[in-house]
Parts: structure tokens; sequence; C-alpha cells
């Protein structure tokens, strides 16, 4: 789980639901970024760690609840223990490397970014 983020893009497809593996109801997101020429795409599983909406000026024009479940109460289960453990490893990190965030020097967005 990475939290709720954001991604601007300008053109989706979403597959008719199928199943996958061990999975009953699953579908592919594809999506196309700004100044990008491949689609990209995300496998949306029922395992309760992720959902996707398309949204734009606060319309929700798809929302993967309705194809694929997602149980919520779960999903904030979930969502809360990685970021508890997202805040241990930011502590930590701070400490090993002098709050320069990973290794890398520069600062990692909040969780719920």
């Amino acid at each position: 789980m990475t939290g709720r983020t954001r991604q601007p893009i300008r053109r989706f497809e979403v597959t008719i639901p199928h199943r996958h593996a061990q999975h009953e109801s699953s579908v592919i997101l594809w999506y196309l970024p700004p100044k990008a020429r491949k689609l990209r795409g995300r496998q949306i599983v029922p395992d309760n760690r992720q959902f996707y909406t398309i949204e734009q000026n606060g319309r929700v024009f798809y929302d993967s609840r309705t194809d694929v479940p997602c149980d919520m109460v779960e999903w904030e289960r979930l969502h809360q223990k990685s970021k508890a453990q997202w805040e241990r490893d930011k502590a930590e990190y701070a400490q090993l490397y002098g709050g320069k965030g990973i290794r890398t020097g520069h600062e990692r967005p909040e969780f719920d970014e």
C-alpha cells in the first residue's frame, strides 16, 4: 500500500471484469499520462489493498469498486498499518542519514499525498 496518490492522466480505458488467477473478478485499468506515448496499466484484484478512481473537478468518472469489490474497513486497517510502518521507516532513515530522506538526499512525499 502506498496511501493515496494523485496522478494526472489524459485518457483511460478499463477492461470488462474477468477472472484472474484465483480471483473471481479483476479489471485492468489502462491510462495515458500527460506527454506519454504508451499506455500504462494496473491490474486491479479484490485483495482489499487497492482501489482506483478517475476524477475530474470533483466528479467521479470511474470507481474500480463497482467492478472489483474492496472491503473499505479492511482497506482502512491495512492503510493505517502501512502508514505506521512508513512513519517508523521515515524516523529511522532520518537518524541514519541526518534527516536527508532516503539515501538519495531528497525528501519523500507524505504518505497520503
